[in-house]
Order: structure tokens, then C-alpha cells, then sequence
């Protein structure tokens, strides 16, 4: 499997991050840590929370400490926005990070200490979704995303999509590869009381060797009526 730029490292079930060590370089936050905590949810209006790997080989902590994967620091932009949003929308954030000087491959952490929430972050049982898209945090629709990470195997056994179905009732998700090789997702709605944050969890299975990037649509369904789809990019 080609893997190239940044693979964004974190686990979307309970929120349990991978162990990254205190010696790893760490990507600093640009201007005010943002987060936002209320049960008054702010309403998004972004259909992907979160893309996330399912890996066979994971070491799991209890430890919340995002990373980003360096592969290619040559060709990669100095700066990605990190989104993170609890299931039931009370808990999000987004912030503009940038990546250290020198950076020739391997885990640099996205800096989290700022946030008032850690022990929040920290606690089982919560489910959020993480997502990373290149560049700084803009208020444009987002188009190329990077895959968040369970470990730091290179095995990519498959992509957990979490998105917010707004009304859909059924959603429908393909891939293809750079060679034209397609990819079909399992999509199902997400058990439980509220749902504000994202409501249905989409997997890919990558059964073949995936090359290159994958181009990636996404097709909402409200009971018979298509609404409209959403095409994105995943670099992998």
C-alpha cells in the first residue's frame, strides 16, 4: 500500500489514543487552542466527522495524544487542522497546528495540553471522532482529508468513516484507488440517544493493496430520494 504526506494517529472508539513517546517532536498550535463544550450543540452542517484505520495490530493506552504520521515532510504543507467532536456534539474543537522544522519522517503530536477538557478526552466509554484536512482551518467545504490512525502499523486493514447523516435514512459509500480499483463501504446507523455529533459509521474495507490516493463518494439517501453525493480525496 502507497502511504504518502500525513497520516493523522488516533482512535475513534472511546477515544483511546496510541502511546507516542515524550521525546517525539510536536506540532504546536497556531493562535488560541478552540474548543467548545455546551449542551447547547452548535449545528456544523459538515456531513464527515471523522476518517479513521482499523488496523489488526493495535497498541491501544489510555493516553489522549493525537499525532501526525510525517512520510513525506518535503512535499507536505506546514500546516493541517485537527477536528475532534464527541458523538452527541457536546464536546468539539478545531485548531490550526504546524509541524516542527526538520521534520524527516515519523510521529509528531498535535499539542493538546491547552485544552480545559483533558480529563473529558481521557474518560472511556466516550465516543468522538477525529478528522485532519492539509493546510490551516478555513471556513470553506473541505475536499482532501488525512486518515486518522489506530496504531502505528503499516498495515491499513480498513477506514472507519463517522458522518452526520443530516436526516438521511440510509447512506451508501464507494471508493477507487489512483488505478481505478473500487472499494465498497458497510454503512450502518450508530446505537444510541443522541447522535448530534455524527450518527452513522461507514467502513471500507481494503481487501487489496491500495495505490495511491482514494477518490471517495458518499451518497446520502432520505428514504427513496438521492440527496446530493459528496466526493472528497483521502490521501493514504
Amino acid at each position: 500500500m502507497v502511504r504518502r504526506l500525513v497520516l493523522i494517529t488516533a482512535s475513534f472508539l472511546f477515544f483511546i489514543f496510541p502511546y507516542v513517546a515524550i521525546s517525539a517532536p510536536i506540532a504546536s498550535v497556531v493562535g488560541e487552542f478552540e474548543e467548545h463544550y455546551s449542551k447547547e450543540v452548535p449545528v456544523s452542517g459538515n456531513v464527515i466527522a471523522g476518517i479513521m484505520v482499523s488496523t489488526q495490530d493495535v497498541n491501544l493506552s489510555n493516553i489522549f495524544s493525537p499525532s501526525v504520521l510525517v512520510i513525506d515532510s518535503n512535499s507536505l504543507d506546514r500546516f493541517f487542522c485537527l477536528s475532534v467532536v464527541s458523538v452527541d456534539g457536546i464536546y468539539s474543537s478545531r485548531n490550526t497546528y504546524q509541524l516542527p522544522n526538520n521534520i524527516t519522517g515519523g510521529f509528531v503530536v498535535a499539542d493538546y495540553s491547552k485544552s480545559e477538557y483533558l480529563e473529558l478526552l481521557e474518560q472511556a466509554g466516550k465516543d468522538f471522532a477525529v478528522k485532519a484536512v492539509p493546510g490551516k482551518c478555513m471556513s470553506e467545504s473541505e475536499s482532501t482529508y488525512f486518515v486518522s490512525n489506530a496504531s502505528t502499523s503499516s498495515k491499513i486493514d480498513e477506514i472507519s468513516f463517522l458522518i452526520d447523516s443530516i436526516g438521511a435514512t440510509d447512506i451508501v459509500l464507494a471508493a477507487r484507488d489512483e488505478s481505478k480499483k473500487r472499494f465498497y463501504g458497510e454503512c450502518e446507523p450508530i446505537i444510541g440517544d443522541r447522535k448530534t455529533g455524527f450518527d452513522y459509521r461507514c467502513k471500507l474495507p481494503l481487501t487489496d493493496a491500495v495505490e495511491g490516493s482514494l477518490d471517495v463518494r458518499i451518497q446520502r439517501i432520505r428514504y427513496d430520494r438521492r440527496l446530493k453525493p459528496i466526493s472528497i480525496k483521502v490521501i493514504i
